[in-house]
């Protein structure tokens, strides 16, 4: 195996295992045999009307959501590093090859003489989501929201960054002096990179590497549709949703040395917990500026919905931003 793909394949890895701990869980092939195949351990394809297509990340949604078929997510997962040649993005091409897989896969379906029992269960609405490791450029996520493609970034986002620093690190010594490595030796580092993803292990090649483990993963939507995926450094605080559905917050940002912004939220009553996201851009521009950064953080993030599982009851909860906190930083 080459290094990009290596590389892609470890971090398809950490997508996964946080989409499971969002209620997501990865296609079962043995129901579907007609429409989705597995040729080797995670490599999974599922029919179009035209064509095979192989899915990063085909995950179906555990819930189910009244006038539409069961969600399957059909995930594209791009891990480009950032180079003195490369800006790392995800670019219009990777998106304009998601789209047409998701036309042909979301178009194979047919009724021959009678619509049966078997049709009806083995229906999807097919959701087309494109996680890029280091973002995208603009003309991506244009094409992206045109055709009803989600896309989430991970450029910004602090507990991930650790992560693809192992990936980095990892290839950087696998691929030091060859351009491939066997597939027995891919097998053994996928499963040890698998193991220690949501654990307190720490991995890399030939050693310890330090990271701090992803404890809780949530993806919530803005009023406008606009998605963020928070990553935690703790156990979700349950206890603050116990006898209501919404909770105030506060939106902050760690400085690096180079100057690198790294947003969080906190809950209020639960300081401790703090939820990594990307950022998108206009909002990294204008943390810069004074009043201008506190009246995005207002309309952004003026309500977060998100589903979480409390006591085994799934539940609908909303995070609202601070508005007294807002007010006592404008004085």
């Amino acid at each position: 195996m080459k290094k990009g793909q290596f590389q892609g394949e470890l971090f398809e890895l950490l997508i996964l295992k946080l989409l499971k701990m969002s209620d997501y869980e990865v296609v079962d092939v043995s129901k579907h045999k007609d429409r989705i195949r597995q040729k080797r351990k995670n490599f999974i394809e599922i029919k179009g009307r035209g064509a095979w297509h192989q899915i990063d990340a085909p995950c179906d949604y555990k819930d189910k959501i009244p006038f539409i078929y069961p969600l399957r997510l059909l995930g594209e997962v791009k891990f480009f590093s950032k180079t003195a040649s490369s800006s790392g993005f995800a670019t219009k091409e990777h998106i304009r090859e998601l789209i047409g897989i998701l036309k042909d896969i979301s178009e194979n379906y047919t009724v021959s003489s009678k619509l049966t029992k078997e049709m009806i269960e083995n229906r999807r609405t097919e959701i087309g989501v494109f996680f890029s490791a280091n973002g995208f450029n603009e003309e991506a996520e244009k094409l992206a929201y045109a055709h009803d493609v989600r896309t989430i970034s991970y450029e910004n986002n602090e507990m991930v960054r650790a992560y693809k620093d192992i990936i980095e690190h990892i290839c950087n010594l696998e691929f030091a002096s060859r351009a491939d490595i066997s597939t027995r030796r891919v097998n053994h580092i996928k499963k040890r990179f698998n193991d220690c993803i949501v654990s307190s292990s720490h991995l890399s090649s030939n050693g310890h590497y330090p990271y701090h483990a992803i404890k809780d993963s949530f993806i919530a939507s803005t009023k406008t549709g606009y998605l963020f995926h928070f990553l935690g450094n703790n156990e979700f605080p349950n206890a603050l949703f116990q006898a209501k559905d919404a909770i105030e917050c506060k939106i902050f940002y760690d400085e690096s040395e180079n100057g690198e912004r790294f947003f969080y939220l906190t809950m209020n009553g639960e300081n401790n917990n703090k939820y990594y996201f990307s950022a998108p851009k206009f909002l990294s521009e204008k943390s810069l500026f004074g009043n201008d950064m506190l009246d995005i953080k207002s309309d952004v993030f003026a309500e977060l919905y998100f589903n979480k599982k409390i006591n085994n009851l799934k539940r609908s909860l909303v995070l609202k931003i601070d508005t007294e906190w807002l007010k006592s930083i404008r004085r």
